[in-house]
C-alpha cells in the first residue's frame, strides 16, 4: 500500500507539500476544490485570501491535503483600497477610518511591517493606538487594507 503525505508545511506567503517527487495540483476549497490555473508546483503562493488544499499524486495514486485557511497580512501581499480612508494619516494616537460601515468596524485588524497581529483598542469608531511604536502599519476591515504611518 502506497501512502501519500498530504500535510503541509506554511510560512507567511507560501503554502508547501511534504510529498517530493509527485505530481501536484493546487485546489480553491472555496470554489468547490476548483483548480488554481497554473498552480502545479510543490509550493503555492496565493495572490488572494482563501481556503487552499492540494491534489497531489505519486506511483499511481492520488490523495487531497486537508483544506488550510491562507490569510494575506505582507507588505507585498495586498491591495490598497481607496475606497476607505483613515484620518488622520500619518497619526500620532487616535484615528478614524472615513466611509467605513459600522460592522465593518468589528472586522478590524491591524499588522505591523512583518505580518504580525498587533493590538488596538475601538472607543467610539475611533482607533486608540498610542501605545504602537512609530512605523508603518496595514489595517484590514474586512478584505480591504489601508496603509498607516505611526509617528
Amino acid at each position: 500500500i502506497n501512502t501519500i503525505d498530504t500535510s503541509l508545511t506554511t510560512s507567511w506567503s507560501t503554502l508547501a507539500s511534504n510529498e517530493s517527487g509527485a505530481t501536484y495540483q493546487w485546489l480553491d476549497c472555496d470554489d468547490s476544490f476548483s483548480a488554481v490555473s497554473d498552480e502545479t508546483g510543490m509550493s503555492f503562493t496565493p495572490s488572494i485570501s482563501g481556503n487552499f488544499a492540494v491534489l497531489i499524486t505519486k506511483n499511481g495514486c492520488t490523495d487531497t491535503s486537508a483544506c488550510f485557511s491562507f490569510q494575506i497580512s505582507g507588505i507585498n501581499d495586498v491591495e490598497f483600497n481607496k475606497e476607505l480612508l483613515i484620518h488622520p494619516n500619518p497619526c500620532s494616537g487616535f484615528v478614524q477610518i472615513l466611509n467605513a460601515e459600522l460592522e465593518m468596524l468589528n472586522e478590524i485588524k491591524i499588522f505591523d511591517l512583518f505580518g504580525r497581529r498587533v493590538p488596538f483598542n475601538i472607543e467610539h469608531s475611533t482607533l486608540n493606538i498610542e501605545h504602537l511604536p512609530q512605523g508603518i502599519y496595514f489595517v484590514r476591515v474586512g478584505e480591504k487594507v489601508l496603509k498607516m504611518v505611526k509617528e
